[in-house]
């Protein structure tokens, strides 16, 4: 399991967003028909933690963009990405304290197809 930064280029223009089922706070968790994804606000809003499962069985990519709000709603996006063959995560250090974090992205299986996973949100009241 690895997990880099990647260029906004490396991403698939034309990707069907799926509505999850979502529980929003410190740690959101969301449930898609492509797979789970995960985000947790840690460290006293200074990181970002983030997880994607897909549902398919074998080896995948994943590349996904996370969006950081500070306290004053000032936007900062990330972009994460992660080899493996059954989930993938890693974490984004911040200089600032978190207000809210969301994530989206896509896995790209060893059959080369693209499925959407679920849209990920959380907020630190901190």
């Amino acid at each position: 399991m690895t997990s880099s930064s990647a260029k906004a280029d490396d991403y698939a223009d034309n990707v069907e967003m799926v509505q999850p089922e979502q529980v929003f706070g410190l740690n959101s968790t969301s449930y898609g028909n492509a797979g789970i994804t995960k985000l947790d606000i840690q460290d006293n809003g200074r990181r970002v933690w983030w997880y994607a499962k897909p549902y398919q069985s074998g080896h995948f990519s994943y590349k996904g963009i996370i969006t950081v709000y500070d306290r004053k709603g000032i936007p900062a996006t990330y972009y994460v990405s992660g080899d493996g063959s059954g989930s993938v995560s890693g974490s984004v250090s911040l200089r600032y304290k978190a207000k809210k974090a969301t994530m989206t992205g896509v896995c790209y299986g060893s059959n080369g197809i693209a499925i959407t996973m679920p849209f990920s949100d959380s907020a630190y009241g901190g």
